[in-house]
């Protein structure tokens, strides 16, 4: 099915975030500065010399960002993900707007010394993208491609194990009739520049950038998550998270 589509101004978060489904609000970032400013060539001049994570030819490399828009501007493969901007260069976070389903993120009740930032920019040349994954600690997520467009396919929570996600891709060219095949219910669509597309706790997705991309993604936590998001950190690289949101009432279980 479709993505719901929903012109930003007409949205309501508590009604998005009670539904618990992916919703596609258009238009909310057109009007942020580094939708409007930033280009590859802008990206480069000020942030050349910044270390990258990258995908390239099956690797996981580090390169400059420099090199990484010269070899996308040149028509090479390559992927930059989970790039932590905001200590080296604040000043871009200044340029990003917050979604306005964010704005009751409980992460922000944790100490500044300790609490994850959860904010990365992805900068990918036509064709690179995502496997098919859920995202960090069972957070909710809103995601916006600055430049470019990209292509989108979501399913809710319960319709893959791990193991069986992992042979999955989503866009592969018979992914569709093999998805009605097996009754899955599967969300599509095409996120422009500008818009913002709200990925719920859990839902698997999977990305490619139909375009030259760069892309922001903000994972949070609604206070309706909060008891899966401190179990999800009990179990993994977030343990020591735990006992601050205990001291804050973060309240236990599964969620």
């Amino acid at each position: 099915m479709n993505l719901r589509r929903i012109p930003w101004q007409h949205a309501n978060a508590a009604d998005i975030l009670s539904v618990n489904e992916p919703v596609v609000l258009v238009g909310e970032a057109s009007d942020w500065t580094a939708t409007k400013h930033w280009t590859f060539e802008s990206l480069r001049e000020r942030c050349g010399h910044a270390k990258i994570a990258v995908r390239y030819a099956g690797e996981l490399r580090s390169w400059t960002v420099a090199e990484l828009v010269d070899a996308i501007l040149a028509g090479q493969s390559a992927y930059g993900v989970d790039w932590d901007f905001q200590i080296e260069f604040p000043e871009l976070l200044a340029e990003l707007g917050t979604s306005l389903l964010e704005r009751q993120n409980c992460l922000v009740e944790l100490p500044i010394a300790v609490r994850p930032r959860f904010t990365w920019l992805y900068v990918g040349a036509p064709g690179t993208g995502s496997s098919l994954h859920q995202d960090v600690l069972g957070t909710h997520a809103w995601l916006t491609p600055l430049v470019g467009r990209k292509r989108w396919v979501l399913y809710p929570p319960s319709t893959f194990t791990p193991e069986q996600a992992r042979a999955h891709d989503a866009l592969a060219p018979d992914a569709r009739s093999v998805d009605d095949h097996n009754l899955r219910a599967r969300y599509e669509g095409i996120i422009e520049s500008g818009d913002v597309i709200f990925v719920p706790s859990l839902w698997w997705h999977q990305v490619e950038n139909i375009e030259a991309t760069i892309g922001l993604t903000r994972n949070f936590c609604h206070r309706t998550i909060r008891s899966r998001v401190r179990a999800e950190a009990a179990r993994g690289r977030y343990a020591s998270l735990v006992p601050y949101l205990d001291g804050l009432g973060w309240p236990t279980g599964s969620g």
